[in-house]
């Protein structure tokens, strides 16, 4: 397969169809304004959820128009049959959940063992698998973007790139409904109510988020969020650096 070597210009409620069945991904709406600058380590000065963890920006309607990121993808071998995790980046679905644009790596294990598969979302319903052809492994590096040029928010594509097997896929979409373009997102999630599977730490580097009025946004600045379990449990510890989002699992 091609390899996409041009330029690109410079959880919320996701419920997905995958591997035959429909899957659930919560992210709360209600996001804390302590930004990673003023106390990016400390559990206590960041917004706690059960289901997602990173950095997410909330800016003004009609802000952001380009998210990317890059990742290598880990190893989930031999853990708790059922768990997951997702990578993913996107713009909304914070304090913008009408609609959405997110692309990321599913990563489950099975009663057959570990899979990895590549998705992506636009809208708030459905998420769907990217070209099959991409096939995603432990260690592969893995770049992630999402976009609406051209200033129109009604429509947009998400691309994935396995850098390390020159294979990528990409997916255009139309919509009646726009995007809001208020957050920008670089986070990893779990399933609502499933076991969340240790992805060690997953950093994204070379994050960035465009704006409408040409301004950069790096993840350092933007708020950090932690999954956090049973009686406020922290499951996992972001940090911010530059353009470097890392989310580590506890």
């Amino acid at each position: 397969m091609r390899f996409i070597s041009v330029l690109i210009p410079s959880f919320f409620l996701i419920s997905s169809v995958l591997a035959g069945r429909r899957e659930h991904l919560s992210l709360s709406h209600d996001l804390a304004k302590k930004p990673t600058n003023a106390a990016p380590n400390r559990l206590a000065d960041s917004n706690n959820t059960p289901n997602w963890a990173g950095a997410i920006w909330n800016q003004p309607n009609g802000t952001f128009w380009l998210v990317t990121g890059t990742f290598i993808v880990p190893d989930i071998t031999g853990q708790m049959v059922n768990s997951t995790a997702y990578a993913s980046v996107g713009i909304d679905g914070g304090t913008c959940a009408d609609i959405m644009l997110h692309a990321g790596v599913r990563l489950t294990v099975n009663s057959t063992g570990p899979s990895y598969d590549a998705w992506y979302m636009w809208g708030n319903e459905f998420a769907n698998l990217f070209d099959p052809s991409v096939d995603i492994s432990p260690g592969d590096t893995i770049r992630l973007t999402v976009g609406t040029p051209g200033g129109n928010e009604t429509s947009g594509y998400a691309m994935i790139q396995n850098l390390s097997t020159e294979k990528d896929s990409i997916r255009n979409f139309d919509s009646q409904r726009a995007l809001c373009g208020q957050n920008a997102m670089w986070i990893a999630a779990r399933l609502s109510g499933a076991p969340l599977a240790n992805f060690g730490t997953v950093t994204f580097t070379e994050a960035t988020a465009e704006a409408h009025n040409g301004q950069t946004y790096p993840p350092q600045g933007a708020t950090i969020t932690e999954i956090v379990g049973p009686g406020d449990q922290p499951l996992t510890s972001v940090s911010v650096d530059g353009d470097e989002v890392s989310i580590r699992h506890l």
